[in-house]
């Protein structure tokens, strides 16, 4: 009976596809009961059309900026598709829509600023294509989020030499002490900005899906 069904939607997918996410969405939400009670499959060629099948949804979702509901959408559907694959001992079937399901899980909980949970899904996506540079921007982005106390540290500290300085012109004479302090200040807050404003921009340009 899986078969059939996931079969049935894939094709009455294919026959009437509109490409726009808006299309994608109420074409899924019309089959959602059907599509989300589809647990287990005989063979690889039904488990290759339902990952098809999770990750143009998953991406329309993602599209519309519906990262939770994403998130929850790639979380299940990844749930089914890698208990399949053990089951039916295809490994091979992890393709390219099997890692793009992935990516989008990832990109999602990054939206969110989920980076714990989006760090290790770019981690497993680096290791699949080495090569791939949007992998990689990703990859650097969230761990540079989740080492945003870093920035704070150093926001921290430039502001402190800021302070220090100014007080420094009451308590000494010494040119020297009294412009360094300042300077060091001024130059950690200008170059930590520098970086975030130049790897936001980069971030930006190829992030887009």
């Amino acid at each position: 009976m899986a078969i059939s069904l996931i079969s049935n939607i894939y094709d009455n997918f294919r026959e009437t596809y509109e490409d726009n996410p808006q299309f994608i969405l109420d074409f899924f939400q019309k089959n959602i009961i059907v599509f989300n009670n589809v647990k287990a499959f005989n063979d690889e060629d039904d488990l290759r059309k339902y990952i098809e099948l999770s990750c143009v949804y998953a991406e329309s979702l993602y599209n519309k900026g519906r990262y939770n509901d994403t998130v929850d959408s790639t979380t299940d559907s990844l749930s089914i598709i890698d208990k399949e694959i053990l089951r039916l001992n295809a490994d091979e079937i992890k393709d390219d829509w099997y890692y793009s399901i992935l990516f989008l899980k990832g990109m999602a909980s990054y939206s969110l600023k989920d980076f714990k949970t989006a760090t290790p899904i770019f981690k497993v996506l680096i290791l699949f294509d080495p090569q791939n540079e949007k992998y990689g921007n990703w990859l650097r982005h969230s761990l540079q989020k989740q080492r945003q106390w870093i920035n704070t540290i150093i926001l921290i500290v430039g502001t402190v030499f800021i302070l220090a300085g100014a007080i420094l012109r009451f308590y000494t004479k010494n040119y020297m002490v009294r412009q360094s302090f300042p300077i060091i200040g001024i130059a950690l807050l200008i170059g930590n900005y520098i970086f975030e404003l130049y790897s936001n921009r980069s971030f930006r340009k190829s992030s887009r899906v």
